[in-house]
């Protein structure tokens, strides 16, 4: 596990959990100009420690601002380079609401949690076995 905390001012605290089958980054907090760094940064780290598959989970996030949602889809477009799967995970309406407006269903892939997106992208076929 790998934390990295955020200024008092905008609380970020964002963990890597190296699983068995899985990556996943526990975000908690908000996530805005001054911390996003620290999203990136642990979502890299999960990135090149293996090429299993990411989940970033969103679900205890309070806000995300555009540097946020930018960084997601950078770190999506990296894994996708190095065909790794992604995918993130939140309940939130608002969260929805904001994905949904940006149209970020169509490329990110979004599940109600770190357990259904695991059971998921576990199941699904390799991105290099579709040709």
């Amino acid at each position: 596990m790998v934390p990295i905390e955020g200024g008092s001012d905008n609380p970020l605290h964002c963990t890597l959990d190296k699983l068995e089958t899985i990556n996943v980054v526990t975000v908690r907090g908000e996530i805005d100009l001054s911390n996003v760094h620290g999203l990136e940064d642990v979502c890299d780290q999960g990135l090149r420690s293996s090429s299993l598959p990411l989940i970033v989970d969103l679900s205890r996030v309070v806000y995300i601002d555009s540097t946020g949602l930018n960084t997601l889809i950078k770190v999506h477009d990296r894994c996708h380079a190095r065909r790794v799967e992604f995918a993130v995970t939140f309940t939130s309406t608002l969260m929805w609401r904001i994905f949904s407006v940006l149209s970020l269903q169509e490329k990110i892939q979004i599940f109600p949690t770190v357990q259904a997106a695991t059971e998921a992208l576990h199941w699904s076929p390799r991105p290099e076995l579709n040709r």
